[in-house]
C-alpha cells in the first residue's frame, strides 16, 4: 500500500475537459525566469544576492 499524499483542500490532479492545467503547480515568480533567461541554469548558486527578488522589485508587483 503506497503512503497517501498531501494536497491541498479542493486540489485534484485528475483533468477535466476545459481544465487541462488543474493540479500544477509553477513558480509564480517573473523573476526566477528573468534570472535564468539572463545568467542561466543555477544562477543562484553564482549569484546568491539574486536568489530573491529585492524589496524594490516585489513593491512594483
Amino acid at each position: 500500500m503506497r503512503p497517501r499524499r498531501r494536497r491541498r483542500p479542493g486540489s485534484s490532479t485528475r483533468t477535466r475537459p476545459g481544465e487541462p492545467y488543474r493540479g500544477l503547480v509553477f513558480h509564480d515568480e517573473a523573476w526566477h525566469w528573468a534570472m535564468l533567461g539572463i545568467y542561466g541554469e543555477r544562477y543562484w548558486v553564482a549569484h546568491p544576492e539574486l536568489a530573491d527578488p529585492p524589496p524594490e522589485y516585489r513593491a512594483l508587483g
